[in-house]
């Protein structure tokens, strides 16, 4: 910042022990001579401020205890001082910004973009207006040491507008001499427009009266200067208004730094409006959008592109463009960094060029293009890419539209990358909640396959066990059939076979899981057959009106041929278990639409409505009176619902106590080519 490396002191006025060190790492990654002291209170702010120390910034946090940074700006040693102050505000604040410059801010810095660079431009930019207006304040009483000694303009005129007076100081303004000035109109030197605020009305004035207006008038060269007019009247021997007599002085370096000044403000207030856009969203796609719309829109431009770098192929991308026709060729530019584009990734520094014509590295998108900056994106001293902007008029770009289109930038270079950091915390966060459900997945699995082979064996086994009774019953009553016990062997020797195929399938976890995810068309029609074939002489023991309705032709679906076996068993079996002798049970399968719906319907005893809604969690079994020496382990029905989901259906089921239950699935049919 400063070419002798002079020690910068800075009093920084933060409650926040945190937010000290961080803005002293910040102060120890510049390049200046910085020396930051800290006050942790506003009473030691003041304390600081009121000691022989000197200081050449303060950085005065607005939230200070009972106090504000805005508190501490309209104190007499901050307010009357020389040395400039940054108030430092976050988003929460509404409108403080705009209050504290108004109160004597130098600038104002939000927490949330603030990083070294721009740290240190709002610094270097706040001691600058603190020595130019120190200068302007020096030049001022100087200015009014020669007005003292009758440097002001002095013209006296009749009601009627003929000068009558002129003193020297309006002879050089004019460069006319008296004689040729006086009989002339007092206001043919005054801008056309601004006449209207020196006219007066003849007698309208009480004596003394005097009227004070700014206006612009052009001086001899054809240069305008603001000039504050004081005009009194004179009266005569009569009393009435004879003469009107003006002091003429010159304002217009006044009215410069006011413009300057006005200027600021607007640009600080544009600056804050970007900035609440900008924060609005974390999208990248929608922080870049609105970025180059605004970079566009301030800087008057006719094209506008944004290009981004890529660290992993170390080259520059076209994200977004406004007004390019032909995308390809400019890309072309940037992705292998020709002319100018190289100077700015090279140096990290903005280049303006006023005229593209007397330029051959510039790299124009059109021949109509006459002046264009480009300015790197930074962010946390990391280059992340170009803006780009030109304009057909050239006169639309100047070296201060250059440096606040910087400032812009700036802002815009943070947000991006904070849009970026997010997108990369969204994506990990997916990731891990994808890997946590894959997790939470296989353990469920784990547990399912457990409670598969604990629980739903049993069916196969009950099968062989029934058989097996009933053949020791026969032996020993000496009743043996040879065609029934055929028929026994069959029936146990299916039982074995089910009993294999799925131990066989649930042996693996990955097996298992292959069977979850790579499904096959399986005939459900078929397995509905083959279960109730299995389960027919559990209803022939109980006597059980035992029907099947299900379709002549193939019920083609995709999934798992031994998990839908499974499902259909575990209806079944519990159908059987549940109606009394003489009861029955319809097995019912239909196509409806797109989808199958498989149903078993029971004569049973139902279940109560107060407990139906716990019916398919693991280990619930309603119970009732009926149903006491029915054994099971509340197993079947969760994991029949787990088949039915991982094959997109879904579980169909009605009751009502003492009259009978309807379960059963509906998944959809396989889609035939």
């Amino acid at each position: 910042m400063r070419a002798t490396e002079e020690k910068i002191h800075i009093l920084l006025v933060d409650d926040d022990h945190e937010e000290f060190m961080l803005t002293q790492t910040m102060f120890s990654r510049m390049r200046g001579n910085y020396h930051v002291e800290w006050a942790d209170s506003y009473k030691n702010a003041l304390g600081a401020i009121r000691s022989p120390q000197h200081f050449d910034v303060f950085l005065i946090d607005y939230r200070l205890g009972d106090h504000t940074g805005l508190d501490l700006l309209r104190e007499p040693e901050v307010a009357g001082s020389d040395i400039p102050a940054i108030l430092i505000t976050n988003h929460a604040d509404g409108d403080v910004d705009m209050i504290a410059l108004a109160a004597g801010a130098a600038d104002y810095l939000n927490k949330g973009s603030v990083d070294v660079r721009l740290l240190e431009r709002t610094i270097r930019y706040a001691m600058e207006r603190a020595q130019t207006m120190q200068h302007l304040r020096e030049s001022e009483a100087r200015y009014r040491a020669i007005v003292e000694d009758q440097t002001d303009m002095i013209v006296r005129f009749f009601p009627d507008g003929q000068i009558t007076f002129v003193n020297s100081a309006y002879e050089r303004f004019r460069h006319l001499t008296a004689n040729d000035l006086i009989g002339t109109y007092y206001m043919e030197c005054v801008v056309q427009s601004d006449r209207k605020r020196l006219e007066v009305m003849n007698g309208n004035w009480a004596i003394p009266a005097t009227m004070t207006n700014e206006v612009r008038a052009v001086d001899y060269e054809g240069r305008e200067r603001w000039q504050q007019w004081t005009t009194r009247a004179i009266s005569g021997e009569d009393g009435r208004v004879s003469e009107y007599q003006s002091v003429i002085r010159d304002i217009t370096e006044r009215r410069q730094v006011e413009e300057a000044l006005n200027a600021r403000v607007d640009q600080l207030r544009i600056l804050r409006s970007v900035d609440v856009e900008l924060t609005e969203t974390l999208q990248i796609v929608n922080v870049i959008n609105l970025a180059l719309d605004s970079a566009m829109r301030l800087g008057a431009a006719d094209i506008a592109i944004m290009a981004l770098y890529d660290s992993e192929t170390d080259r520059l991308n076209i994200v977004q463009s406004y007004g390019v026709a032909n995308l390809t060729e400019v890309q072309s530019h940037y992705y292998n960094r020709t002319g100018i584009i190289k100077k700015v990734v090279d140096t990290r520094r903005g280049i303006y060029v006023p005229d593209i014509a007397a330029n051959p590295d510039a790299n124009a998108t059109t021949d109509r293009m006459k002046s264009m900056m480009l300015i790197p994106l930074i962010s946390q001293e990391s280059f992340i890419g170009i803006i780009s902007l030109e304009t057909r008029l050239p006169e639309r770009f100047d070296l201060e539209i250059f440096e606040f289109i910087q400032l812009v930038t700036a802002r815009i270079a943070v947000s991006i990358d904070n849009a970026r950091l997010y997108g990369l915390l969204k994506t990990r966060l997916e990731e891990l909640e994808e890997l946590y459900t894959q997790v939470s997945e296989l353990e469920q699995l784990k547990t399912e396959i457990i409670r598969v082979a604990a629980h739903d064996l049993n069916n196969p086994l009950g099968v062989v066990q029934g058989y097996v009774e009933i053949m020791e019953w026969n032996v020993a009553n000496n009743r043996i059939d040879a065609v029934k016990m055929t028929d026994q062997f069959q029936g146990i020797k299916k039982a074995l076979k089910r009993m294999q195929r799925i131990t066989s399938d649930i042996l693996t976890l990955e097996r298992f899981e292959l069977r979850r995810t790579e499904h096959e068309v399986v005939d459900l029609s078929l397995i509905i057959r083959e279960v109730v074939d299995e389960y027919s002489y559990m209803a022939r023991d109980k006597q059980l009106n035992y029907d099947l309705d299900i379709p002549n032709r193939p019920t083609h679906v995709m999934g798992d041929n031994v998990q839908l076996h499974e499902a259909a068993a575990n209806l079944v079996n519990n159908a059987i278990k549940y109606p009394p002798e003489n009861g029955s049970v319809s097995v019912v399968l239909e196509n409806d639409g797109d989808a199958a719906v498989f149903e078993v319907i029971d004569t049973g005893v139902g279940i109560p409505y107060e407990q139906q809604a716990r019916l398919f969690q693991p280990f619930y079994r309603a119970k009732t009176k009926e149903t006491d020496g029915i054994e099971g382990t509340g197993l079947g029905l969760h994991l029949v619902k787990g088949i039915v989901e991982r094959h997109s259906g879904r579980m169909v089921f009605r009751s009502r106590y003492q009259k009978g239950s309807t379960f059963g699935f509906q998944i959809p049919t396989a889609k035939q080519d």
